[in-house]
Parts: C-alpha cells; structure tokens; sequence
C-alpha cells in the first residue's frame, strides 16, 4: 500500500516507528493509498468550518479524494504539473539545475535523456536497443523543441554571478532551451514577478498581466529558489537572516505563486509564509529539506 505523509514538521515526536503499524491497519481494510497531512488546530478549525460547517477542532478529518471530490490539498501536496502557460523563476539559479530540469519536464524529455551511463560500458549492453529505446521517446518530444521554434520564454533563470550565468547561457545554447529559459543577472530580492516577466516578454503592462497569460488557475506561477548556505554564507545567524529575508520577500511580492525552496535545517520552515509542507532530502552527504508551500 502508499502511505504519504506530509508536514510532519508540526509533530513533537518522530512519527516514523509508527508507520509499519499504520501502513498494517490500511492494507487490513483494503485500501490502497491514504494521503495524511498534520495541520494545526487553526487549520482543522478552517476546515471543519468550510467543509462540514461546524467551528470547532477535531483530531482527525477525512476526504475520499478522487475526481469527485472538491477537497483541495494544494500547497501540502503534490504540486501542479508544470506546463508553458504557468512562468518559474529560479530566484537563485547558480548552474541553472532547476531551470533546466523545468525545461526538460515541460518539453517530456526524460530525466538523464543527454548524459551517458556507466551501463553502457557493460558487455551485456545492447546498443542498438538503446538507441530504439531513446528514439522512441524523442518521438514524444514536442515539435517546437527539435525544431527550435521561436516562443515567449516562461523560464526565468536569475543569479548575480556574470561567471556562472555565462555558463549556463552555453548549457542552455548545447541543448536548445533558449526557447525556453531566460537567463537574467540580477538579485531575487529586486525583482518583482509580473513586471519582470512582462518586460522580458516585451508585453505592455497595463494591457496583460501574467494572471491573464496563464491558464484558469488560482496559482499565478512558481518560484523555486535553492539558496546559499553554510559555509558559502558564514555563520549560522547569516543564514537564519537570509531565510527571514526570503520569507517576506515571498509574503510581498509572490502572494498566490507556488513556491520550492531548499532549506539546510528545518526550523528555517516557520520564516516562509503560506500553507507549507517538508519533504527531507540527501545531497551530497547532507541531511536537506525541501519546502513546498503554496503563498
């Protein structure tokens, strides 16, 4: 069975121990996923009075979510699929891994699909079935990427380093995403998202917004940001400083985007505003999280 749990953070005990107990009792019933999010009571009283019209705090609520359901998980679950109607800014873009990755999904290119494995070394490789396996899903990719045809870029990659910017404007140029990614040098905490996307889209600013370029959506765009931390920040207090600094930059200027940002300790969670959840992840011999929050 799949058991998914999200923001564990608002717990006072590991929770895990538990799971082996939990997943027993779901698969005894039957059931073959379960979605459960911890909310404190001020979110369960918000829910309780928008779904079941009592004001009052309840331990547990339940909602059979499938396509009949108005229940609405955004911001503690899975986000939306990215697609070119909805802008991403990388805010802190370094090498540029999320915009190329953004680059990638939205075009179906599959992970990996330019780099080389170790695999193919082996003596049992079979080349040609490698080659058919690829071409099969190049064929899935659309038009525009292998033709490389003109579009509005909904991409925005953003960093002050000039040096690394000027590497990733070659990266982006190997693999044909300049239809794509907008590489710009600047600091995330100068930009404001609509004026920015308007001006390098050459759009006139009172006539469209980006709310009327997107898709019928109640997210306006996303934002991902992958910050500086430890020792290329200095001490501990630079870095609590620079999460409070993201936290209202967020709260003031990305009020409606879906927003991802790297976190090196999960207490720097309560500095980011909005509905939020923590997905613990490993890079590089570190102990990381990733916050998904919806602003």
């Amino acid at each position: 069975m799949e058991l998914n749990l999200f923001n564990q953070e608002v717990l006072d005990f590991n929770l895990q121990e538990f799971v082996p107990k939990i997943e027993t009792q779901f698969i005894a019933l039957n059931i073959p996923s379960v979605n459960v999010v911890f909310i404190d009571e001020k979110e369960m009283q918000t829910l309780n009075s928008e779904y079941r019209k009592k004001d009052s705090v309840t331990d547990v609520l339940s909602f059979n979510v499938d396509s009949k359901s108005d229940f609405d998980l955004t911001g503690l679950t899975e986000p939306p699929y990215l697609t070119k109607q909805l802008p991403l800014i990388d805010g802190m873009c370094g090498s540029g891994t999320f915009a190329l990755e953004a680059a990638m999904i939205a075009d179906n290119i599959p992970a990996g699909f330019f780099r080389h494995f170790a695999f193919e070394a082996w003596p049992c490789f079979r080349a040609g079935q490698w080659n058919y396996i690829k071409k099969m899903a190049e064929a899935d990719m659309p038009q525009s990427y292998k033709t490389a045809e003109p579009q509005e870029p909904f991409i925005f990659a953003l960093d002050k380093n000039d040096k690394i910017l000027k590497e990733l404007e070659r990266t982006v140029e190997i693999f044909n995403f300049g239809s794509s990614i907008k590489i710009m040098q600047g600091d995330f905490f100068d930009i404001v998202p609509e004026r920015l996307i308007s001006e390098q889209n050459g759009l006139d600013q009172k006539s469209t917004t980006i709310s009327e370029k997107s898709l019928p959506s109640d997210i306006k765009g996303f934002v991902v940001l992958n910050p500086p931390y430890g020792k290329r920040i200095g001490d501990k207090w630079e870095s609590e400083k620079m999460f409070a600094k993201i936290g209202k930059k967020l709260e003031s200027d990305f009020k409606g985007w879906r927003a991802g940002v790297v976190l090196p300790d999960r207490k720097f969670l309560h500095y980011l505003p909005g509905r939020k959840s923590l997905i613990p992840l490993f890079h590089g011999g570190l102990e990381i999280y990733a916050a998904i929050i919806q602003i």
